[in-house]
Parts: C-alpha cells; sequence; structure tokens
C-alpha cells in the first residue's frame, strides 16, 4: 500500500471491507469497486475529493480508467486524504498511529454524526409539530431546517 499510487477497494465477504481504510492510512487513493454498498461515514465525507469509484462492469477497463487521471488530479486525492485518514483510526479505543490526537478519529466521527441525525430528527419533529399549528411554517423554513427571510 504505502509505495502504490492507487489501492483496490474491493466488496469484503459481507459487504463493504476495510481495504478502503487501509488506502487512506498509507495515503494510497482507493480505487473502490462495491456497487451499491456505503462507504464508512460516506453521507459526511467527501469520498470523490479522496478517492475513485469504478462500476464493477468496469473493472476490465480499469488500466486505462487510472492511466487517463491527471498527475494534478492524483495529487488532489492525495491532499484530501491527508486531511480524512484520522477519520477512519480508532484512536481513542485502540490508540494513535502516529502521533495524532483523537479528536478527529473514527469515534469523534461517528459521535458527530450521530449528533446530526439526532439534531435532525428533532428538527423534523419540531417542523411537523409547529407546521401542524401554524401553515405558514413550512415556507419559512428551508430544508436543513435553517430560516428563510422573506417579507409577507
Amino acid at each position: 500500500y504505502a509505495s502504490s499510487v492507487f489501492c483496490l477497494s474491493v466488496v469484503g465477504p459481507g459487504g463493504w471491507s476495510h481495504t478502503t481504510t487501509l488506502a487512506a492510512l498509507f495515503g494510497c487513493v482507493p480505487v473502490i469497486v462495491q456497487d451499491n454498498v456505503t462507504q464508512p461515514y460516506e453521507e459526511d465525507l467527501p469520498y470523490p475529493a479522496f478517492s475513485l469509484r469504478v462500476p464493477l462492469r468496469q473493472v476490465p477497463e480499469l488500466p486505462n480508467i487510472l492511466a487517463q487521471i491527471p498527475e494534478a488530479q492524483v495529487e488532489q486525492f492525495q491532499r484530501a486524504l491527508k486531511c480524512v485518514w484520522r477519520r477512519f483510526v480508532w484512536t481513542s479505543v485502540h490508540g494513535d498511529v502516529a502521533d495524532e490526537d483523537d479528536s478527529q478519529d473514527a469515534f469523534a466521527t461517528l459521535m458527530l454524526i450521530l449528533k446530526r441525525r439526532l439534531e435532525s430528527e428533532q428538527l423534523k419533529k419540531l417542523t411537523q409539530m409547529v407546521s401542524y399549528c401554524d401553515a405558514n411554517f413550512k415556507d419559512v423554513l428551508n430544508s436543513d431546517g435553517t430560516f428563510i427571510m422573506k417579507s409577507r
């Protein structure tokens, strides 16, 4: 992994595999060949910024696909990997890998995601409750719960 630019991440025995995590740890751009398999923290991490997803049907074309990626794009992938690799490591549980702290590890990432989901559910319930009482309430909220400023 450490000397490779691209690392293949294929489906494991139960679906998702740890090869994406291993690739990220070594700074190797994950080439994810896992149709219909969600990656760890995919809803919150910018996977297109640090990995390449290739459909299974295009595997025979993989050498050509990788050869056509400009060096500048590879460097962008690698820079992004330097920002996200800690999100894959359970430092707070297993200890550090490269003297990193645990403020951005997998556990912290999971807690942020769960907090966001909880807040989203609470907002949804509040919106439903208030909109039941005030039909205009839906008009003043964006889908993310932020207020739309408009004059009436």
